[in-house]
């Protein structure tokens, strides 16, 4: 993969007219390949493969909605799995890289296993934790990155242990997801789980007309990756 980086001067703060949010990347056929520290998979690789759906692993896909440049969660499938959030869940809100904020949702899950519905209800906050991060991981350094945490608790039935996950995100401009942990509580029988989620390789399919630039601010030092196809 080639990849030219242009490091430039400018007087003005300036996004890609054809991707507001600049962090979740909407060329199709983009992809981002992510070594795990856990018990799951040595590497993952995604692909997207509409403008707001990853084909992830293993017949799994996730599905997600921009509406006014909020990135919203609608759920999540596989070949027998499905699970769908009702209200949708705030993932990436169009003012990222503003101040500090939090967004709490009560979410209604339906789970739907081998054509059999089930619901359950989770309490779940999002909150940006820090911005104008710089991250190194595997696949390089990144700048103006984004912290992201989301906290879900499942709201358990009578009878049922309490069950919740927690998810740090790190998101770079023009680049997407970067880096993830994932913690989840013991939960009936199960042990406790944690997995660390790094970027070691991607490929972002540019948008006609879209520049892909980014920076930290008015007089800030703005890059242009230019990707080409090895």
């Amino acid at each position: 993969m080639k990849k030219l980086l242009l490091s430039v001067f400018f007087l003005f703060y300036i996004i890609g007219s054809a991707s507001a949010n600049l962090y979740f990347p909407e060329g199709v056929g983009s992809t981002w390949t992510y070594a795990i520290d856990g018990d799951l998979f040595d590497t993952v690789t995604r692909t997207l493969i509409s403008p707001w759906d990853f084909d992830d692993f293993e017949g799994e896909q996730s599905h997600f909605q921009k509406v006014a440049d909020n990135i919203w969660g609608l759920g999540w499938s596989e070949p027998t799995v499905s699970l769908s959030y009702s209200p949708a869940i705030l993932l990436l809100p169009s003012s990222a890289t503003q101040a500090i904020y939090q967004n709490h949702e009560i979410v209604t899950v339906s789970i739907t296993d081998s054509g059999v519905t089930s619901t359950e209800t989770w309490d779940v906050t999002v909150e940006l934790a820090a911005n104008q991060q710089t991250v190194t991981v595997p696949a390089g350094t990144f700048y103006n990155c984004i912290h992201l945490n989301h906290t879900v608790n499942i709201i358990p039935d009578s009878g049922q242990s309490q069950l919740y996950f927690v998810d740090d995100f790190w998101y770079a401009p023009n680049v997407g997801l970067i880096k993830h942990t994932e913690y989840d509580t013991p939960y009936d029988g199960e042990p406790e789980y944690y997995a660390l989620f790094e970027l070691t390789d991607y490929q972002i399919v540019p948008i006609p007309g879209a520049f892909l630039l980014f920076g930290s601010g008015i007089l800030g030092l703005l890059r242009l990756r230019r990707y080409n196809p090895k």
